[in-house]
C-alpha cells in the first residue's frame, strides 16, 4: 500500500498465466506469439501494475516428455520455457528477473525483490502451471496487492459442459467460483488431480483459488488480447470468462 495525497492506496498486481499450447512449440517458446500478444494487449503493464508474474505452461513438448520420462521431464520443460520467456519479455523492455523460480520458497523472494516481475513454469510435482499461477496470487496476497488473474487456454471460455460432447453447452460470461464447483464445472478436491487431464482448470489451482477469489480471474482464449486488455484495465469483458466474487451466472 502507499500513500497519496492523504489516501491509503492499494497497489496492483498482475499474474499472467500464458497456455503451454499457444505460447510453445516444438522447439521451445514462440517469441513472437508473446511478442504479439503484448503488442495486442494495449496495455503499459508498468503503468497499471507495480507486479508481475507471467507463468508459461509445457505444451506440446511437455506433454511427450511426460509420456516418455513423466512428470520430472515435463516439470523441466516448463522451467525452459519459463527462462525463454523471460528472456523474450526483457527483450521487449520489461524489468524481468534473471532467475527462474524453482521452488515456492524461491518464487515468493523473486516476486518480493525484483522490480517488477518473474517468469515462472512448473514448481512442483503433482500441480499444473496453472496451479503455479495460484501460488503467485497467494504470495502477491500476503503483500497486500490486489491482484488480477488471467489464464490464457486453447479454448475461449469456461463451459457448462464440453462443448465437443454436449450441443447444450453454453458459454460462462460470468459467475462465482462457488457457483462454478457446485455446478461441477470445475472441482475444488485436490485428490482428483491427473497428470494431463483436460480440465479449464486442474483441481489443485481451484482449491487454491477458494481462499483468493475475492482477487478477480479471467478465463480466456490465448489470442483474446482486447478482452484481456479490457479486463485489466476496466474490470470486465465481453469475452471470456469473468470469475468474480459475488456475481450471478450469466451465461452467452
Amino acid at each position: 500500500m502507499r500513500i497519496q495525497g492523504g489516501l491509503t492506496l492499494v497497489e496492483r498486481a498482475v499474474v499472467l498465466k500464458f497456455g503451454g499450447s499457444a505460447t510453445t512449440n516444438q522447439t521451445g517458446l514462440n517469441p513472437i506469439y508473446v511478442s504479439d500478444f503484448l503488442s495486442a494487449l494495449k496495455v503499459d503493464l508498468m503503468t497499471l501494475f507495480e507486479k508481475a508474474v507471467f507463468v508459461v505452461g509445457g505444451g506440446v513438448r511437455a506433454r511427450k516428455e511426460l509420456s516418455l520420462r513423466g512428470p520430472k521431464g515435463a516439470l523441466a520443460i516448463t522451467r525452459q520455457h519459463a527462462g525463454e520467456l523471460g528472456q523474450a519479455l526483457r527483450s521487449l523492455g520489461l524489468p524481468i528477473s534473471l532467475s527462474v523460480p524453482t521452488t515456492t520458497e524461491m518464487l515468493r523472494g523473486l516476486i518480493a525483490e525484483t522490480k517488477f516481475g518473474v517468469a515462472v513454469g512448473g514448481l512442483e510435482l503433482g500441480q499444473t502451471t496453472d496451479a503455479v499461477a495460484l501460488s503467485a496470487a497467494q504470495i502477491l496476497n500476503d503483500l497486500g496487492y490486489q491482484v488480477s488473474i488471467v489464464v490464457l487456454s486453447n479454448v475461449p471460455a469456461i463451459y457448462t459442459a464440453d462443448p465437443k460432447k454436449d450441443s447444450d453447452a453454453r458459454q460462462i460470461a460470468v459467475a462465482s467460483l462457488e457457483q462454478l464447483v457446485k455446478m461441477g464445472v470445475l472441482v475444488d478436491d485436490m485428490a482428483a488431480f491427473e497428470h494431463g487431464m483436460n480440465v479449464p482448470l486442474d483441481p489443485v489451482a481451484v482449491y487454491r483459488y477458494k481462499s483468493l477469489d475475492h482477487h478477480p480471474l479471467f478465463f480466456a482464449g490465448a489470442d483474446d488480447a482486447v478482452g484481456v486488455g479490457s479486463f485489466l484495465t476496466q474490470g470486465e469483458s465481453n469475452t471470456g470468462t469473468l470469475i468474480k466474487n459475488g456475481s450471478e451466472i450469466c451465461l452467452r
